[in-house]
């Protein structure tokens, strides 16, 4: 009798840690708004690369003018 209520326990809190761990998973899901602003700043960082380009190109006009 001892053991089918220790297996019952350990039953229990296998559970109770697979529920906590999947709880702990889901608080680290990114959030919609958060991927907006991961995407807002990659797409800002692209385009500050750009216009470094852009002016690159242009101080090598005015270095052949």
């Amino acid at each position: 009798m001892h053991q089918a209520t220790h297996r019952t326990n350990f039953g229990t809190r296998l559970r109770r840690a697979w529920n906590a761990v999947m709880r702990a998973a889901e608080a680290m899901d990114r959030s919609p708004m958060e991927e907006a602003c991961e995407r807002l700043d990659r797409l800002e960082r692209e385009l500050a690369v750009v216009r470094d380009g852009i002016a690159a190109g242009i101080d090598e006009l005015n270095r052949l003018s």
